[in-house]
C-alpha cells in the first residue's frame, strides 16, 4: 500500500477528425481521465492515457515526510499537508488546478528550508527524500499545467 499520482493526458489528443472523442473511449470530466469503453474490442496500453505518475511512497514513507515536514515549520493546513500528505492511502482524491498553484509556491518554500540544513537532526537525514519529493511534485505540477488536468492520486 502506498500513494501514487498521476496526471492524465488531455483529451485533445484523443479527438479524432471530426472533432470528438475516439468512439472507443470513454472520458471523466473530474480528473482528466480517458479510458476505453468497457465493451471496445481496441488493446490500449495504460500508459498512453497518462502523461507523469509518481510514487509518493508507502504509508511509512508518507507519514515520516509529513512529520519531517510539520517539524521544520510547514503550516499543517497547507495543501501539501492537507490534501497531498495527510495519509498514505488516499486514492481518488485530486487537487485541481488552483490547488496545483498552491502546492507549486508551498513546494518553493520547502526547498528553502531544506537548503537550511541546521533544521535537519542528522548528516544522514530526511532532506534528500523531501527533495526527491519536491522534484517529483514539480515534475506532477508541470504535467499538470501543461495538459490543464489535475493531480489525481490513486
Amino acid at each position: 500500500m502506498g500513494l501514487t499520482a498521476v496526471v492524465y493526458r488531455n483529451r485533445k489528443a484523443f479527438i479524432g477528425k471530426d472533432g470528438a472523442l475516439y468512439s472507443d473511449l470513454d472520458f471523466d470530466e473530474e480528473t482528466g481521465e480517458v479510458f476505453p469503453k468497457d465493451d471496445t474490442s481496441t488493446t490500449y496500453s495504460k500508459d498512453m492515457f497518462i502523461t507523469d505518475k509518481k510514487r509518493i511512497g508507502n504509508v511509512a514513507a508518507v507519514a515520516i515526510a509529513r512529520s519531517t515536514l510539520i517539524r521544520i515549520g510547514i503550516d499543517e493546513d497547507s495543501v501539501l499537508l492537507s490534501k497531498v500528505l495527510y495519509s498514505g492511502t488516499h486514492g481518488g482524491d485530486l487537487l485541481n488546478l488552483s490547488d496545483v498553484d498552491l502546492l507549486d509556491h508551498e513546494l518553493q518554500n520547502v526547498q528553502v528550508l531544506i537548503e537550511d540544513k541546521t533544521l535537519f537532526d542528522t548528516e544522514e537525514d530526511d532532506s534528500e527524500a523531501l527533495s526527491q519529493l519536491i522534484s517529483d511534485f514539480n515534475d506532477l505540477i508541470q504535467a499538470s499545467r501543461e495538459e490543464g488536468n489535475p493531480i489525481v492520486f490513486i
